[in-house]
């Protein structure tokens, strides 16, 4: 008879001090760079793309490299959101049959830093976390569905209602749209893109910019919008372009955060569509670069995540908006990540590239 195998639960605390000491080596490398902008008024970050499953994970998981860049940026300087651009739980969706797993090997280990570990079932999964509570950041997560969170039948409802039993920051809309006021002139609209699709309610999207308040609206969403190739942005742009609909809500939108494509983007808009669209999808693994984009401005296939930071003030404020490349696998502890693409927007919608030595 073949001995019983040993309990998970025996090696949390290995994994966990073993995570514990991997993102300390990445912080110290990262260092403690300022920023000649000033200090933010208001910092995000945000990635797509994240929910990939791998064998050796603690070696191969590529969300979990980006994770630890994630980190080193808010200990640089503290974020106040961090946004998930859907694709959470790949390849289905999540399921109610591995609903603690996929929670503990796609959420809390990755984001543990960020996640506010209080909840009714928190206990199930904080054996991972190897951050001490003290020096964890819990901020809102803002998720988004991806076209394989649709994947089951029970997924959408298990992410909105179930996820957030255990990590009580985390928050993913029901409505086609949300607005969510971030203050500092800073409003958050986010789109569940293939809903809209599905549903044909492209409306929602000019009625969601209209209450934006404002003067800073920055559209989180899954797929793509930039124009391109005419299937440049799938099942998006299947029933009806919905760039028209930002025309029709007469209200400016300086930025445009994407996954869906495995790498990382800018493209440079124009009116009446967001001024800047920055593809971030490559928060787990990377994919080629096929896709045209008309003004695409930088591309890079590499794993990594985008920062953006609300600067200066009355008119001369703008959005800084930085990319950033990470290590592909985790083992890769002692590299840091790198701001490979560094862009500003004003109020207006005018787009700078900047020089990527400044920090």
């Amino acid at each position: 008879m073949s001995p019983d195998p040993l309990p998970r639960s025996l090696f949390a605390p290995i994994r966990a001090a073993l995570a514990f000491l991997l993102l300390a080596a990445s912080t110290l490398a990262h260092g403690g760079e300022g920023d000649p902008d000033g200090d933010p008024l208001l910092s995000l970050l945000a990635l797509g793309d994240t929910g990939a499953r791998h064998v050796l994970p603690t070696l191969r998981e590529g969300q979990r490299a980006v994770a630890r860049g994630l980190v080193a940026e808010d200990r640089r300087e503290p974020v106040d959101a961090l946004l998930l651009l859907g694709d959470l739980f790949y390849p289905d969706g999540l399921r109610a049959d591995e609903l603690v797993e996929r929670v503990r090997d796609n959420v809390v280990l990755p984001y543990c830093h960020f996640s506010d570990l209080r909840g009714s079932r928190s206990a199930e999964v904080s054996g991972v976390c190897g951050e001490p509570e003290a020096q964890r950041h819990p901020v809102p997560v803002f998720a988004l569905a991806g076209n394989h969170d649709y994947g089951s039948d029970e997924s959408l409802w298990l992410e909105r209602h179930a996820v957030s039993e255990f990590v009580v920051n985390w928050r993913m809309q029901e409505a086609v749209t949300e607005v969510v006021e971030l203050g500092s002139g800073v409003s958050l609209v986010l789109i569940d893109t293939v809903a809209v699709s599905r549903s044909g309610d492209f409306p929602a999207i000019r009625d969601a910019l209209r209450r934006a308040r404002g003067p800073w609206r920055i559209v989180a969403a899954h797929l793509p919008v930039a124009a391109g190739d005419p299937d440049a942005d799938d099942e998006w742009r299947s029933r009806e372009p919905p760039l028209g609909h930002f025309s029709l809500a007469d209200a400016p939108v300086q930025l445009y955060l994407a996954g869906h494509r495995h790498n990382l983007q800018v493209i440079e808009g124009r009116a009446p569509g967001p001024a800047l669209h920055v593809i971030a999808g490559s928060g787990a693994t990377i994919r080629p670069i096929r896709k045209r984009y008309a003004n695409r401005r930088f591309a890079l296939e590499a794993t990594g995540f985008v920062r953006v930071d609300v600067v200066g003030a009355g008119e001369a404020q703008r959005l800084i908006v930085s990319l950033f490349r990470t290590p592909r696998y985790p083992i890769i502890f002692w590299r840091a990540p790198e701001r490979v693409s560094r862009w500003a927007v004003s109020r207006s919608g005018d787009v700078e590239a900047l020089p990527l030595e400044d920090r």
